[in-house]
C-alpha cells in the first residue's frame, strides 16, 4: 500500500508565513479535491523554503477547495493561521476552473501551479525561480519528478500529443511490431530526461508543477481553458505557449515527489470519462475539422480492428510472478551490469512507465519504492542502456491479505 502524509496537523508553524495582500514575488495555486491530507504537507513545504525576489521573497498561497465530496476539510484548518487563502468553490468545474478561480486572487510576479499530492524538497522553489529570472523567452519550467520519498522511482516525461503520436498508439494496440518499436522509442526519450544533468528543453512539461511568469498569460490567451473537464488543460497550455514561440524547460537539478493521481484515484471511473472527453476536445480545438476527423477515424480503427483480426499484441515473453503481497520481488535480467534500467507500469504497452536504475543480473526494489506500488496488476522490464535493448519482462499482481 502506498504511503501517505500524516493526517495530523503539524504541531509547529512553518518557517515563513504566506502574504494575502499587496505585491508578492510568488503566487502558488493548489486545487484541493479529496486531497486535504496531502495539501497541508505540500503547503508546509512551500512555507519552509526561502526564496529571493524584489518583494523580499514574499509568497501568496491560494488553496481552492473544489467541492470535495469525500474529504475531511477540517484538516485544512491550520492553513488559515499560516496566512494561506482558502477559496471554497461552490461548484466543481474541473481542475481548469478551480485554478482560474484562484488566479483571480493572484498578485505575484511569478505563478506556480501545483498539485496537492506533491512534496517540494528544500531549495526547489528558489532554483526554479532563479532559472526563470531574466528569461523572457521561456514560458514555464517543471522539475524532475519522482514517485517515492527516497527519490528512487523516476516518473517519465510527458510527450505532446499530436495526430502522429495518436496514430502510433493506435497502431501499437493492433500490431505487435509497432508496439515494440514505439515503446523502445518512448524509453529512449525518457532515458534522455532521466539522465540529463542540465536544463532540458521540451515540447511539454508536467502539469503537476509548472512555474511561469505571470505576464506570460497575456501572450498565450490566459491560464487554462475550462472546456477541458479534467486532463489536457496543461497540454493545451503548453501547446499555446509553443505556438507563441515560447520555450519550455525541465530543470533536471530540481526534484519533486509526486504521489500521482491521488485526487482522480478517488473517483476513477468519472476521471477516465473526463479524460476521453478532454482528449476529444483537444484534437477538435487544435487540429481543425480535418484533423479531428482523422482522430475519430483512428479511434474507430482501434475499436473495430480486433473484429477483423487485428491486435491486440500477445505479449508472449512475459514472466508471470503471480500474486505478491508483502514480499518484495527480485528481478533477474540475466545480464551482469552496474547499471540496468528497470521500468514499472500498469500498462503492458509501456507507453507511460516509471523507472529505476539498478544492477544486473539481480535487482530488488527497495522497501521505500515498493511501498508506493499500489494494488493492481503491474509490468516490469529490464533494459540494457548500451545498446538500448529489452532484456526481460515480468508481470505481477499486488494484493493485500
Amino acid at each position: 500500500m502506498s504511503e501517505a502524509p500524516s493526517t495530523a496537523a503539524p504541531g509547529s508553524p512553518p518557517r515563513y508565513r504566506a502574504q494575502a495582500e499587496g505585491a508578492v514575488d510568488l503566487t502558488v495555486l493548489i486545487v484541493n479535491y479529496n486531497s486535504a491530507r496531502y495539501t497541508v504537507d505540500c503547503v508546509r513545504d512551500l512555507l519552509d523554503q526561502e526564496i529571493e525576489g524584489q518583494h523580499g521573497g514574499s509568497r501568496q498561497i491560494v488553496v481552492i477547495e473544489n467541492s470535495s465530496p469525500n474529504d475531511d476539510l477540517s484538516l485544512l484548518d491550520p492553513l488559515a493561521d499560516w496566512g494561506v487563502e482558502i477559496v471554497h468553490n461552490p461548484v466543481n468545474n474541473g481542475y481548469a476552473g478551480g485554478n482560474n478561480l484562484g488566479l483571480q486572487r493572484a498578485h505575484g510576479e511569478y505563478l506556480l501551479i501545483l498539485n496537492p499530492d506533491v512534496r517540494v524538497p528544500p531549495g526547489s522553489l528558489e532554483r526554479m525561480l532563479a532559472f526563470l529570472r531574466g528569461r523572457d523567452d521561456v514560458a514555464a519550467v517543471s522539475p524532475r519528478t519522482y514517485l517515492d520519498d527516497q527519490r528512487e522511482m523516476m516518473l517519465p516525461p510527458n510527450i505532446l500529443p499530436t495526430l502522429k503520436s495518436h496514430a502510433r498508439e493506435v497502431a501499437c494496440h493492433l500490431f505487435e511490431s509497432a508496439q515494440r518499436r514505439f515503446s523502445i522509442a518512448r524509453t529512449r526519450d525518457s532515458v534522455r530526461y532521466w539522465t540529463a544533468l542540465e536544463p532540458l528543453e521540451a515540447e511539454m512539461l508536467t502539469g503537476c508543477c509548472m512555474l511561469m511568469r505571470r505576464d506570460v498569460l497575456e501572450s498565450i490567451g490566459g491560464l487554462f481553458d475550462e472546456g477541458f473537464p479534467l486532463y489536457y488543460e496543461d497540454t493545451d497550455f503548453f501547446l499555446r505557449a509553443r505556438k507563441a514561440d515560447l520555450k519550455l524547460f525541465y530543470l533536471c537539478d530540481v526534484d519533486l515527489i509526486h504521489y500521482f493521481n491521488r485526487s482522480a484515484a478517488t473517483v476513477f471511473n468519472d476521471a477516465m470519462g473526463r479524460y476521453y472527453r478532454a482528449q476529444s476536445y483537444y484534437y477538435r480545438k487544435h487540429f481543425g475539422r480535418l484533423g479531428y476527423g482523422v482522430y475519430k477515424a483512428l479511434n474507430l480503427t482501434l475499436a473495430f480492428g480486433p473484429k477483423i483480426g487485428l491486435g491486440p499484441p500477445k505479449f508472449r515473453s512475459v514472466i508471470d510472478l503471480g500474486v505478491l503481497r508483502d514480499e518484495v520481488p527480485t528481478f533477474d535480467c540475466g545480464v551482469e551490469s552496474d547499471r540496468i534500467l528497470y521500468e514499472i507500469t500498469t500498462d503492458p504497452f509501456f507507453f507511460l512507465a516509471a523507472a529505476m536504475f539498478g544492477p544486473g543480473p539481480e535487482f530488488t526494489i527497495s522497501d521505500s519504492a515498493w511501498s508506493f506500488v499500489t494494488m493492481g496488476e503491474f509490468y516490469v522490464r529490464a533494459i540494457r542502456l548500451e545498446p538500448l535493448e529489452v532484456l526481460r519482462t515480468w508481470k505481477f499482481r499486488r494484493e493485500t491479505d
